[in-house]
């Protein structure tokens, strides 16, 4: 066999790996039901590579359903799931209908979080309840529930917490947003260590800059000249796409990253590492 010969066959036989690295798998992404979302390019990678998919969402039935849609059409199940996570009662409830409809859950990405652009001096209590109740106390509730439920089945799961660079990356107007995802980045190596002996892995994913509609606040995207200062502050020059992270979390839940735990990815295009 020739060399060119060999190497058509490893990638035939990667390629053949691939299509089923995450088969008969279910997972839930929080916060899926958005279609330009981080949480639509996660759920839609994990679908490409085998996984059914609950996807979450809170508002707008009517994307969360298109989302869903193209799952299906990957040959996967999706079950469209309506919860707060920032409400305890509606997390206990999305998990009953997972149970119900699937049967098990491998899976947890907890995506689902606000972010909220505030003075330290003008923050007002109703926007720093929400975002510590939903990024900080949700992904603890999903996380939580997700993972008594993976130990008492004996289920060697995974658990990616979408943080950011922020945790560690201090910004202007973004200091309640900072601290929550500086709270998930503490919890979520806690998570590792603690369920490390269960089989359970517990990583993060750290986006840059991403053009979500979460990010349609943000003060420099209002003027195109403000837009092109952010892009400049990115050194490869352009900002993540949804498939990228998407790509980040199929390695974190494949048997490749079976032993990654307690660390995080950086999809940033070098944000951070300029920042340092």
């Amino acid at each position: 066999m020739s060399c060119a010969e060999v190497i058509q066959c490893a990638l035939a036989h990667e390629l053949q790996e691939n299509v089923v690295k995450l088969q008969n798998q279910v997972a839930l992404v929080t916060g899926a039901g958005n279609l330009k979302g981080i949480g639509r390019g996660i759920a839609c990678a994990l679908a490409q590579e085998g996984a059914d998919i609950a996807v979450n969402y809170v508002v707008n039935p009517q994307e969360a359903g298109q989302v869903a849609e193209i799952i299906r059409s990957y040959g996967r199940r999706a079950l469209l799931v309506k919860a707060d996570i920032s409400q305890p009662d509606q997390v206990q409830q999305m998990y009953a209908d997972i149970e119900a409809y699937f049967g098990r859950l491998d899976i947890l990405v907890n995506n689902a979080g606000v972010c909220v652009w505030e003075p330290f001096l003008e923050i007002s209590k109703p926007a720093f309840d929400h975002a510590v109740n939903i990024n900080i106390k949700g992904t603890w509730e999903c996380a939580r529930l997700a993972a008594r439920y993976m130990v008492e089945k004996g289920i060697h799961g995974r658990i990616i917490n979408v943080a950011s660079g922020h945790a560690r990356r201090p910004m202007p107007l973004m200091g309640i947003y900072a601290a929550t995802k500086a709270a998930i980045d503490q919890m979520s190596q806690s998570m590792a260590f603690e369920l490390a002996r269960y089989g359970i892995t517990v990583n993060q994913l750290w986006p840059g800059f991403v053009d979500t509609n979460i990010n349609d606040p943000k003060p420099e995207l209002a003027t195109t000249e403000g837009r092109k200062k952010l892009l400049a502050t990115i050194p490869i020059g352009k900002p993540a796409t949804i498939e990228e992270l998407g790509a980040a979390a199929v390695y974190l839940c494949s048997e490749a990253g079976s032993v990654v735990t307690g660390d995080f990815i950086k999809i940033d295009g070098g944000q951070h590492i300029r920042c340092i």
